[in-house]
């Protein structure tokens, strides 16, 4: 239960379990809870799919699995010809063909349920309903409200130019290469990086994908990490930072990764309760396009 009378709730499988150990009359039990996309690691396949496009691979996927999918996506994906899933576990393979063209996802929690989003677009994130506004404070002071204590900026060199190409034998002579150039505002923001073959052979294809690849180097670039009392901070929301002394970290920013830790001082039930509570965070500012890192090889 949160101070302000809600609540927030975080759902998920139990899947795994063990006694730690005995003290007394009790037993301490450790649990360990992961969102349901955990059961797409435990299966894997080889299968074709002809004339669909990305969207349309997620959509027959997913449906395997009984739980709840929003898709909250704007661009236009186009049909592939030939795409394959070759033994990899169905996590792996949405994995990478949602790296592949750009697209993300996270949990949003509700009282009974956990549903999957897969966003390709800032605008498809929501503010954190409890907090849209959260404030910088000095650690250690004793406020009645929570708040943000440490939010340190991180600027990083970026590729500042993507180049992908690839040949198609049955058109030699046509021209496939595409070049995006989005440097940072950085020193050394104009070297180059050539991949090659980008596996397709529509021009406009390729003009999509190296937009895509140019947005997912240059998305790091700009980070923050924090640390706060504060439990209503949400990955895939965001929320905007307030009175922070550094005037330019006062901004909108995506929380792309949050570790919330809870403690219960009380050793018995009916004692009384305190908690402690602590979240760390990532964020990415809002004004930057949020694209995620290829990590998923083909095999």
């Amino acid at each position: 239960e949160l101070d302000g009378g809600g609540k927030r709730h975080i759902s998920g499988l139990v899947t795994a379990a063990r006694v730690v150990g005995y003290e007394g009359r009790s037993v301490t039990y450790e649990l360990r809870m992961e969102p349901w996309v955990k059961l797409l690691t435990h299966t894997s396949d080889y299968k074709a799919f002809q004339n669909k496009t990305v969207v349309d691979i997620l959509d027959e996927v997913l449906a395997e699995y009984p739980y709840p999918v929003e898709k909250r996506l704007v661009e236009s994906y186009p049909v592939r010809t030939w795409q394959v899933q070759y033994g990899e576990t169905d996590f792996d393979f949405l994995q990478r063909l949602m790296q592949e063209w750009g697209i993300y996802w996270w949990f949003e929690h509700s009282e009974d349920s956990h549903t999957l989003v897969l966003a390709d677009a800032i605008s498809a994130h929501k503010a954190c309903p409890d907090s849209p506004l959260v404030e910088w404070h000095q650690e250690g002071l004793k406020l009645d409200k929570e708040f943000i204590h440490t939010i340190t900026a991180n600027e990083s060199l970026r590729t500042g130019q993507w180049v992908l190409d690839d040949f198609d034998f049955t058109k030699p002579r046509s021209l496939l290469a595409n070049t995006v150039a989005n440097p940072r505002e950085t020193g050394h923001a104009t070297y180059e990086h050539y991949e090659w073959p980008g596996d397709y052979f529509d021009k406009s294809e390729g003009e999509m994908l190296t937009r895509i690849r140019m947005e997912a180097q240059r998305s790091p670039g700009s980070r923050a990490g924090g640390v706060g009392n504060i439990r209503t901070l949400m990955t895939g929301h965001t929320f905007t930072l307030m009175n922070h002394p550094t005037a330019e970290v006062n901004q909108e920013y995506l929380l792309v990764q949050t570790t919330l830790f809870l403690r219960d001082n009380a050793q018995h039930s009916g004692q009384n309760q305190h908690f402690t509570y602590v979240t760390t965070f990532e964020l990415h500012p809002t004004r930057e396009v949020y694209r995620p890192q290829r990590t998923v090889s083909k095999p």
